[in-house]
């Protein structure tokens, strides 16, 4: 249930990217992917890409919720293939960055980050980071947050020092959802994107001991 529940949210991020509920319905989308909403040429086409991504390693299952919803956006065929050709990419490119290691949800978490505009490289700069979490899934929460914050226009080099910092001092993820929600509102007040990116995450590392920090004995004198 949990693995189903954070596939359900980085895959609602790369549906949608700019908005990352924490546990989005499964849309009109999800409930017409086994295929009832494409016609016989479009599905072909979109089984085609499947095969592709299975044999590849990386989750099939967003290609057919992003046909879905292209339909019900009333795209034509050649445009919703088109779409969801270019999700495979997104994946496969996750793929590279993250590592033949990564779970589904991770998969799909990083080709929102891919489709926000960035590549491998800062995949596995942030895999690198997190590299002391042993949770499962434990990419996700960066990972939707750094292509949350690069759409709202957190340029990508912010976006990518402010995930990795919070990552490399062990930020558990309502840190990361908590810097997406203030960058969020900060900017809507009118505040710079980078500005307000930089500044939730040097509060959010103020309020996080840095892992050699030494601890003081609670029953010492101060």
């Amino acid at each position: 249930m949990r693995d189903h529940r954070l596939a359900t949210f980085a895959l609602s991020a790369t549906l949608s990217l700019g908005t990352v509920p924490l546990l989005h319905a499964q849309s009109r989308a999800e409930a017409s992917a086994t295929g009832s909403t494409l016609t016989p040429g479009l599905r072909a086409a979109v089984d085609r890409l499947a095969d592709s991504a299975r044999a590849i390693g990386v989750p099939a299952e967003p290609l057919y919720l992003k046909a879905a919803e292209g339909v019900l956006k009333g795209a034509d065929d050649d445009r919703v293939a088109a779409v969801v050709g270019r999700m495979l990419t997104e994946l496969r490119e996750a793929r590279r960055g993250l590592g033949g290691q990564a779970t589904s949800a991770e998969l799909i978490a990083g080709a929102s980050v891919v489709h926000a505009g960035l590549d491998a490289g800062a995949l596995r700069r942030v895999r690198a980071a997190r590299a002391g979490a042993r949770a499962d899934d434990a990419l996700v929460m960066p990972l939707v947050v750094l292509a949350d914050l690069v759409a709202r226009r957190v340029t990508p080099e912010t976006a990518t020092a402010s995930v990795i910092a919070l990552a490399e001092r062990g930020a558990p993820d309502a840190e990361f959802d908590d810097l997406r929600s203030v960058v969020e509102r900060e900017i809507r007040r009118g505040q710079p994107p980078d500005a307000a990116a930089r500044a939730r995450t040097a509060v959010i590392l103020q309020a996080i001991p840095r892992p050699d920090a030494p601890r003081r004995d609670p029953m010492s004198r101060p």
